[in-house]
């Protein structure tokens, strides 16, 4: 790089940036271990095709790339593409020239090629060049090659949420063609939003990705938090004080990339590693680093849920947390399968916890912002209905009978207008 003048590195080991892999991969062992087993059993695994679910900041896209990065240390060839626009076969077979270019280049020079099995090179022959062929004959023709030579091929697909369906269901009939039809070493390892469930299991089509095994990670517990901020510090040549790490416990749990910001802005708080990181610079770090995180983390969070979802959040907000669920219901004014739907979806996106009596909100928006995004993303008109909705008390209902369907209006009493029977 150019001369900065006086700027220079300060060595901060925090990377808060998405896709990042963190210095310390905390609350992730078990997720680690078992995929990693997985592949290793091979295809007869449930595990060998995955599916990697959380809600956004979890650190799934970091989390692929750990593991991408573990299999290719053990002689793994690793296909890695993202799903979130249309082209996904294209990225698929751009991956595959690439990786044949390699082989070739390799394997003509008589060098050693990259390729580690069991921690020591190989050399092989790749497949011949076959880019007209099918993505599905290239997928296989590769995994065979791979598996003379006793490795294997990873398939990671991230953001699987935002893939066009279409494309999907055609790479999920290829992926189980190879691997759950023909046994050979293909593994698949897709990563998508936590409430990507909730649309997969309605999506009649793509039954592949329901029989996946699924991987759900969330927030870290306050010991990895702790972890997660002491490991780095001081392997960076730093120091964090035990007060200051009583607090960042205090604040668990905490999403993996709110981690990683609080860890950078402490550093540079203290200064670390002049300084030891205090409690002040640690209290600092997270007050800081809040408005980052609603900018970057609960604003697209929130503004992808369906106003049901926002309201429902609203009155568990308005509620500390915690609310009847019959009493929820009557809040929103919604069917009973509109409603239990918006509760799958909830829990599905990490936002709630319920059972049979009680609806329990987890925090994953706290909840004075999401009270604050509420109100703000109200128009002229709407404050009185999310009041109605998220009050105090929740307001009689009209019911009168409806004429031409089953059920009773659910709209408020004395409402304008014709009766409903869902909003």
């Amino acid at each position: 790089m150019g001369d900065l003048g006086d700027h220079h590195s300060d060595a901060n080991p925090f990377t808060p940036d998405f896709g990042q892999v963190p210095p310390v991969m905390v609350g992730r062992d078990g997720v680690m271990r078992e995929l990693l087993t997985s592949w290793a059993t091979g295809p007869r695994d449930p595990g060998f095709t995955s599916l990697l679910l959380g809600p956004r900041g979890t650190g799934k896209t970091a989390l692929m790339g750990a593991l991408a990065e573990t299999a290719r240390q053990s002689g793994w060839i690793i296909v890695s593409v993202k799903a979130n626009t249309r082209g996904l076969s294209d990225r698929i077979a751009e991956e595959l020239d690439a990786i044949n270019r390699t082989l070739q280049s390799e394997s003509q020079s008589g060098r050693i090629t990259g390729v580690q099995v069991m921690g020591s090179g190989v050399q092989w022959t790749p497949p011949p060049d076959a880019r007209t062929q099918p993505i599905r004959h290239r997928l296989a023709r590769l995994a065979d090659c791979a598996a003379e030579h006793g490795t294997g091929i990873l398939l990671a697909v991230d953001e699987v949420h935002g893939s066009d369906p279409e494309e999907m269901r055609g790479l999920c009939s290829d992926v189980q063609q190879i691997t759950k039809e023909d046994g050979r070493g293909l593994a698949f390892l897709a990563a998508g939003l936590g409430d990507f469930q909730y649309r997969l299991m309605s999506d009649l089509k793509m039954t592949f990705l329901q029989r996946c095994a699924w991987q759900e990670i969330g927030r870290l517990a306050p010991e990895d938090v702790v972890r997660g901020l002491r490991v780095p510090i001081e392997d960076a040549g730093g120091q964090i004080d035990h007060d200051a790490l009583e607090s960042a416990a205090d604040a668990a749990p905490m999403l993996p990339f709110h981690l990683q910001m609080v860890g950078r802005k402490a550093w540079q708080m203290a200064p670390a590693p002049m300084r030891p990181v205090s409690r002040w610079a640690l209290t600092e770090a997270l007050r800081l680093s809040e408005p980052e995180m609603e900018r970057r983390v609960y604003e697209p969070v929130w503004h992808g849920l369906p106003e049901s979802c926002q309201i429902a959040l609203a009155v568990l907000a308005n509620q500390d947390g915690n609310c009847d669920r019959r009493a929820l219901a009557q809040r929103l004014g919604i069917s009973r399968k509109a409603f239990n739907g918006t509760m799958r979806r909830l829990e599905a996106g990490g936002h709630i916890s319920q059972d049979t009596y009680e609806v329990r909100g987890t925090g994953l928006i706290p909840g004075q912002i999401v009270e604050r995004m509420a109100r703000r993303d109200m128009v002229d008109g709407e404050e009185a209905a999310y009041a109605g909705s998220w009050g105090d008390a929740p307001q009689d209902r009209c019911g009168k009978q409806m004429q031409r369907v089953p059920g009773r209006c659910v709209l408020t009493e004395g409402h304008a207008g014709r009766c409903r029977s869902r909003l």
